[in-house]
């Protein structure tokens, strides 16, 4: 009878230790999923954030080629108005010219007119 206590203190013993290694070795694979876990959301964040850099450098450069686009709009508008006032200047002095040189001739003809009166 004293054997069978024994045996069954040791039964109960070996069996404490066992759970107690047990719940040891599951707390170990908890916290590892638990690290495991956090690894996993972090890169998952450090891949959102990259898609998000990458994402933001597309429309930085859309932005980018749109102002250029834009700037290159206005050089061009500007350049054909300074065209057409050069157009106009020019057409502004032809008529001048003409307008003088109508005078000239009215002025030689009146001469004419008056030298042949005298």
């Amino acid at each position: 009878r004293l054997l069978a206590i024994e045996t069954a203190q040791q039964l109960r013993e070996t069996a404490l230790k066992e759970h107690e290694s047990s719940e040891k070795k599951n707390a170990q694979i908890e916290g590892k999923m638990r690290r495991e876990s956090i690894h996993w959301a972090v890169a998952a964040q450090d891949h959102s954030l990259s898609e998000a850099r990458k994402e933001n450098s597309k429309v930085e450069a859309m932005e980018r080629k749109e102002r250029a686009k834009n700037i290159a709009e206005v050089i061009r508008l500007q350049e054909q108005t300074k065209a057409q006032i050069i157009r106009q200047q020019d057409m502004d002095r032809a008529e001048e010219a003409q307008a003088r040189l109508l005078a000239i001739e009215t002025v030689q003809k009146l001469r004419e007119t008056a030298l042949k009166e005298h």
